[in-house]
């Protein structure tokens, strides 16, 4: 089962700028994880996607799993079923005004 889905939470506290930074690297220098958030205090199933910027060896949060779809993944995360998510673009910043985003696949 793979799915694309777009981040949510992409314009909360820093991450804006973490999105502008990492968009000068290639996608394919990146590895996505899935980490399960469950003392999230706005929701129990949150799940944060973090990025793995290779090549300066850094981690960073880029945003969260859209909330209907967390409901789900994180039991199946839960239960240790092995889930994979790719970065596939950094989506925006064409003008000042538009924010960034995330478009990533996650296959069960």
């Amino acid at each position: 089962l793979s799915m694309k889905i777009r981040a949510v939470g992409t314009t909360a506290g820093n991450i804006q700028e973490r999105l502008a930074f990492i968009k000068q690297f290639p996608v394919d220098t990146m590895q996505a994880e899935l980490v399960r958030e469950p003392e999230n205090p706005f929701d129990k199933n949150a799940i944060k996607i973090v990025v793995h910027l290779r090549s300066i060896n850094r981690k960073t949060v880029i945003g969260y799993v859209p909330r209907g779809l967390a409901a789900g993944l994180a039991a199946v995360i839960d239960a240790g079923v092995n889930v994979k998510a790719e970065l596939l673009q950094i989506l925006g910043g064409y003008s000042y005004k538009e924010s960034y985003g995330c478009l990533l696949d996650i296959t069960i």
